[in-house]
């Protein structure tokens, strides 16, 4: 069944991504893959987490500077 192939293959993924690339080996690659015989409508959802890179600032640097507190 559907289900028990989907539970080894997984569900979700995590690529990280260097220079605008994903950051994938020689022989990686992503795979979408539908095991039901009469499938319907999937939706794909792409979260981006991380910091944006300006060509003012250091790659590492966050978006908007961190209030800091001094004492």
């Amino acid at each position: 069944p559907a289900h028990v192939k989907a539970c080894f293959l997984g569900s979700s993924l995590s690529i990280p991504i260097t220079d605008g690339k994903l950051a994938l080996g020689t022989w990686q690659g992503v795979w979408f893959c539908e095991h039901r015989n009469n499938a319907g409508s999937r939706k794909l959802v792409i979260t981006l987490t991380g910091c944006l890179r300006d060509s003012g600032r250091s790659p590492m640097s966050p978006v908007s500077p961190i209030a800091s507190t001094s004492s």
